[in-house]
């Protein structure tokens, strides 16, 4: 959940740092109370909170200061109460596109008198970006998945297959 406010604040904001947060704090306030509910998480979809509380903009966080408005909607989203949150009912498309981005990292240990390998660990990231129309379902097929350990995927991965 930190991790999700994290990128949810680098998103509205830019960056996070100590003068954004100052100067935003009353946005971060209404975002936060967005995301939790009671100490549970709520909203931490960006779609869903951006048209929750507007991202700010100066001259609108000015306006609303000035006049004691908030930067909250009236009105729940559309996707709010949808069985997909994170996405939009009526998600249309040009060009039906699937981009995967895989990171990788390697980190190893050589002893500088001997030239062994002391110890070594790759660490893999896999990004993806759907340009799909509607909610398509998709399998992804990995060749050796019992190599891969501290497995975390987004809310829309079915993981009944994957925890068989």
């Amino acid at each position: 959940l930190l991790s999700r406010i994290a990128d949810i604040l680098i998103e509205y904001f830019g960056e996070l740092s100590e003068s954004s947060l100052r100067d935003n704090f009353s946005t971060i306030y209404q975002l936060l109370d967005e995301m939790v509910d009671n100490g549970w998480p709520l909203h931490t979809e960006p779609n869903i909170l951006q048209d929750l509380v507007w991202p700010p903009a100066k001259v609108k966080s000015v306006v609303a200061s000035v006049a004691g408005h908030s930067l909250v909607s009236g009105a729940l989203p559309r996707g709010t109460l949808s069985e997909a949150p994170w996405r939009r009912d009526d998600v249309r498309h040009t060009s039906n596109e699937l981009f995967v981005d895989f990171i990788e990292r390697i980190d190893a240990t050589i002893d500088g008198n001997t030239s062994l390998l002391q110890r070594a660990s790759v660490k893999g990231q896999a990004f993806v970006n759907s340009a799909l129309s509607g909610r398509p379902l998709l399998t992804l097929l990995l060749a050796q998945p019992h190599m891969l350990e501290d497995v975390e995927f987004h809310p829309s991965v079915q993981t009944q297959a994957w925890e068989k």
